[in-house]
């Protein structure tokens, strides 16, 4: 997701704007109420699971929501822990990186390990000190709460570092939502080890925009131009998608994108 990514604060002020309820969008402040923000922060983190989730029922799934990861089955039970993988959604295991094998630290005879899945964790066919696996992570969520250094925030809080929100060493505030991994407190915001960004993808703008001013149009009985808005949202996102992958149907796919092309 390093690609073309945005931040929180652009996508809820072009928002605001396509919902004509902030004139001053273009100056690069939220000037919208604080209960505004809320409703639009959770219709967008809708928007983000609509988009995130498009590819369900297809093989292939969006490229840039993939990561990676080298972990360590147990040792004893060979299991994968869930939490190893954010608790997202695996799609292949590897004996190693089976990318080009002309970059750094890849290795060229990998081969796929299958696997077989239940709620205790992810359990590889092959007894092996590492796994490469390939990986969705979880939606990204957003809020407009704005993050408070001197509280401490229970795990898998989301916070927000908007632009009326400097930190106290004077730093510009990053405009993005954060996801707390341990208990720690805001002032740690920017530590990885403990906040973890939630990434807004420009592939995704113009249809989480689209879906989120949808369920602000429903809200105000707005039905027929709310559902409008929701099949053209829908119809930006195929285009993308047959964009990325229009031969397809020929298998000329990474397998390591393919939804469970080695289980």
């Amino acid at each position: 997701m390093s690609a073309l990514l945005m931040t929180f604060t652009e996508l809820l002020l072009d928002l605001e704007q396509r919902c004509g309820l902030n004139s001053e969008s273009a100056l690069g402040a939220v000037t919208s109420s604080a209960l505004t923000r809320a409703t639009l922060a959770r219709a967008l983190s809708n928007a983000a699971k609509q988009c995130w989730e498009m590819p369900e029922g297809k093989n292939w799934v969006w490229p840039f929501t993939v990561l990676t990861k080298t972990v360590t089955p147990d040792p004893t039970t060979g299991k994968i822990a869930l939490s190893d993988l954010d608790y997202g959604c695996w799609l292949s295991l590897w004996s190693a990186d089976p990318r080009p094998a002309s970059s750094a630290g890849r290795t060229a005879n990998a081969y796929p390990i299958s696997w077989n899945a239940d709620s205790e964790g992810i359990w590889p066919a092959e007894v092996t000190a590492t796994v490469f696996a390939f990986y969705i992570p979880r939606t990204p969520e957003y809020t407009s709460t704005a993050v408070v250094r001197a509280t401490t925030y229970a795990v898998d809080a989301i916070v927000y570092d908007g632009v009326d929100n400097v930190a106290v060493d004077a730093t510009k505030a990053t405009g993005q939502c954060y996801r707390n991994l341990v208990s720690a407190t805001g002032a740690n915001l920017y530590d990885a080890t403990k906040f973890q960004v939630q990434p807004v993808s420009k592939h995704f703008q113009s249809a989480m925009a689209g879906y989120a001013q949808a369920q602000y149009l429903r809200s105000t009985g707005n039905y027929d131009v709310a559902a409008a808005m929701d099949a053209d949202a829908r119809e930006d996102l195929e285009r993308k998608f047959l964009g990325i992958y229009p031969n397809s149907s020929t298998g000329n796919v990474p397998p390591w994108v393919q939804r469970g092309a080695w289980r």
